[in-house]
């Protein structure tokens, strides 16, 4: 028999205790794995008031006896899990998130777009003094031309009296004066001083020996208008850069850029509504001897190019307009303020998408859409919470009064919600009917025994 040299031990005797001591390992760690490896768990989602206080996930562990038993003479596997590999299929995942909010967004510019298409598209005096805030009549028009032509009556005679003593030639041409604006306007850096006295300044001296050369604002050439309104939005829009650079509130420029934007529109307006007028007279068929003028039939009038250069300006005030009351909306603090400022933005933007068709317009009045929304559930929540509070003090008319404005707000949202957010606000609504249907039944529970004891009592 063969045998180990310095050993009197056979071969078979070396490999028994071989396998001996890795069963021996084997079973330790079988032994260590089910006592001590941490078992998965489980989260059990409680449904809950949206309102309430969150509480904490309850996390139950799974019982190892549970586990699938083991058939006879199949030895269970011990070994370490292998890690689970990326699929193909797990890797388009986050495609298909993507395309479900491209498609959610898609069918909300839809059902935008289908609002718009229910709106009238002609502008009246009515819209302008609904929507606008700084110049919505022809008399807060009328105010804003005062202003600059005070201002370029003052510099236009001190800048002539200090070149008569200078002996040089005074020129009264609006176009050198809209020159030295522009110059001055992109002259970098920017700087407030500038803005205000060169550019401001220059441009109320041009609108002043415009009016001086005509007959008035119905005769001023466009180019010295349109040179104006540009002019004056690019003045304030630097203003206003500038304050936020300096860590001051630029509110005031932001309400004077508002106000040049909405005199541009309106003045765009009058000037169309006027020529239109202008049109139609001059087109009117004389009455023949015996006929009544009612009875001429009307004439479709084409556009002549001022009406189209008119309406194209028209157009680009109300959307720069609209956008404006967009961004204002999405910065302002106070509720009240940011609702009234997303409704002019919708119905000015509205307005002007009627009117080109635009889908620059179109994605602009979905994000005032989201405004709206996110404005609406904050209602809903406010509400909803007051009328809680109402309940808890036993005041019913203040509790009734809230859950109707809650309702009436949640369903305002749902209006214009679509995909996994609209079925998220189904589902607290359902629980806001569930707690008002609840509350229903505790009272009417409580009448009859009310009325049960007062008769006891009376008897």
């Amino acid at each position: 028999m063969m045998k180990f040299p310095g050993s009197g031990s056979p071969i078979f005797l070396w490999l028994g205790t071989l396998c001996t001591l890795v069963a021996v390992a084997m079973g330790g760690r079988l032994w260590y794995q089910q006592h001590h490896a941490a078992a998965p768990v489980v989260e059990v989602e409680q449904p809950r008031n949206p309102l309430a206080p969150a509480k904490p996930t309850i996390r139950k562990p799974t019982a190892v006896q549970d586990a699938a038993p083991v058939s006879a003479g199949v030895v269970a596997d011990t070994s370490a899990p292998t890690p689970v590999r990326v699929t193909s299929a797990a890797a388009e995942a986050p495609r298909e998130v993507q395309m479900t909010r491209l498609e959610a967004r898609r069918q909300l510019k839809e059902r935008v777009a289908a609002a718009i298409a229910q709106m009238p598209a002609d502008l009246n005096d009515n819209w302008f003094a609904a929507n606008f805030a700084y110049v919505p009549d022809g008399v807060a028009l009328q105010s804003f031309y005062d202003s600059l032509l005070v201002l370029g009556e003052q510099l236009t005679a001190a800048r002539e009296r200090q070149m008569k003593l200078d002996h040089q030639r005074i020129s009264r041409d609006p176009g050198l004066f809209l020159g030295r604006a522009r110059e001055a306007m992109y002259a970098t850096p920017l700087d407030s001083a500038r803005l205000v006295d060169e550019v401001k300044g220059n441009l109320a001296v041009a609108l002043f020996l415009e009016l001086k050369l005509s007959d008035g604002l119905a005769d001023a050439q466009e180019p010295v208008l349109n040179a104006l309104f540009k002019g004056l939005e690019q003045t304030y829009l630097g203003l206003a850069r500038l304050a936020v650079a300096q860590d001051r509130e630029p509110t005031e420029w932001v309400a004077q850029r508002l106000r040049v934007l909405e005199a541009g529109a309106l003045d765009r307006y009058q000037r169309l509504d006027r020529l239109r007028r202008q049109a139609e007279a001059a087109a009117a068929v004389p009455a023949g001897r015996g006929r009544r003028r009612e009875e001429v039939p009307a004439r479709a009038l084409p556009l002549d190019p001022q009406q189209v250069s008119l309406n194209r300006s028209l157009d680009r005030f109300l959307t720069q307009l609209g956008k404006l009351y967009t961004d204002l909306a999405s910065t302002e603090v106070d509720e009240d303020d940011r609702a009234a400022n997303t409704t002019r933005a919708f119905a000015i933007l509205a307005m002007a998408q009627r009117r080109t068709g635009s889908e620059s317009v179109l994605s602009a009045l979905v994000r005032v859409t989201d405004l709206q929304r996110a404005w609406w559930f904050r209602q809903a929540r406010i509400n909803w919470r007051q009328a809680q509070l109402a309940v808890a003090r036993g005041d019913g008319a203040a509790a009734s009064q809230a859950y109707a404005l809650a309702i009436r707000y949640y369903e305002s949202y749902l209006a214009t919600a679509v995909g996994p957010d609209r079925d998220r606000i189904l589902a607290e609504q359902q629980v806001l009917m569930q707690e008002i249907a609840g509350l229903r039944a505790a009272d009417a529970d409580a009448t009859p025994r009310s009325g049960a004891t007062a008769q006891r009592t009376r008897t």
